[in-house]
């Protein structure tokens, strides 16, 4: 999605829920690995824009998706799935192309 919206993307390609499991175990946590990538640390939800990158947690389950005009985040969860998310699930996020 990032590349989708910026044409280019800072996030490491995977092809299995393995390799992912695998980036983000390389660096302690899902928040650890996009700020390697993004190349800082997450900014509060308040400051996201439609197009940033929003971290969730939803029971227990971190996952990051993109912020949406609609205040939703669309994510991808296993099996494939995009689903849109409300936003009170986000815990933070980091600014793209700004």
């Amino acid at each position: 999605m990032l590349k989708e919206l910026t044409g280019e993307s800072c996030l490491p390609n995977y092809n299995s829920d393995e390799s992912a499991e695998s980036i983000v175990a390389d660096h302690g946590s899902l928040e650890n690995a996009v700020s390697y990538y993004m190349g800082s640390g997450p900014i509060p939800a308040t400051q996201l824009k439609p197009g940033d990158i929003a971290l969730l947690e939803i029971m227990g389950h971190e996952s990051i998706g993109i912020l949406m005009p609609t205040d939703t985040v669309a994510v991808v969860f296993e099996y494939g799935g995009l689903r849109e998310v409300r936003s009170d699930f986000i815990e933070g996020g980091w600014a793209v192309g700004r």
